[in-house]
């Protein structure tokens, strides 16, 4: 018998108090459906809760994963910049091969009787400016010789 139920008999008790209006309690039938709807929904709890707590470990580690790929890039940054800094060359030697290493020949070819030259994606012939720093000298066959900042330089296909 459910709580209720006990309480409704004990209030209408008291406002009946002779015995012959006491009514007997009427027994509820239990549904077996009541049964098979109950463990369903334990069931579908649980799958939930296991769920939830899957969806939890797998954000953690998606998270820890983020969190540890950020340090080993700063700490791979940092070290990266230590080696450049141990590996600087004075000045004028970086400058002059930063310069060099700025011009890339790409290829050479016959126009009647000139040679032409494609440094850094631009058609050059002999004496043409590259990028105001160095200026082309000689075209051959498979090479070209600039002239940079008084230095000779010389890019091979």
């Amino acid at each position: 018998m459910s709580l209720i139920q006990e309480a409704l008999e004990r209030t209408h008790r008291g406002q009946n108090s002779s015995p012959a209006s006491i009514e007997t309690p009427r027994t509820v039938k239990k549904n077996p459906m009541d049964a098979d709807l109950e463990k369903e929904v334990r069931r579908v709890q649980q799958t939930h809760l296991g769920r939830m707590a899957l969806y939890k470990k797998l954000a953690a580690g998606v998270l820890l994963f983020c969190l540890l790929s950020g340090i080993t890039f700063l700490i791979n940054h940092r070290s990266y910049d230590k080696k450049s800094q141990h590996t600087a060359r004075s000045s004028s030697q970086k400058m002059f091969f930063s310069s060099a290493d700025a011009y890339r020949l790409t290829g050479i070819m016959k126009f009647g009787n000139e040679n032409m030259a494609v440094i850094n994606d631009e058609i050059v012939g002999i004496g043409a400016p590259l990028s105001g720093k160095a200026t082309v000298k000689n075209i051959g066959n498979d090479e070209v010789l600039l002239d940079i900042r008084g230095k000779e330089v010389k890019l091979v296909l």
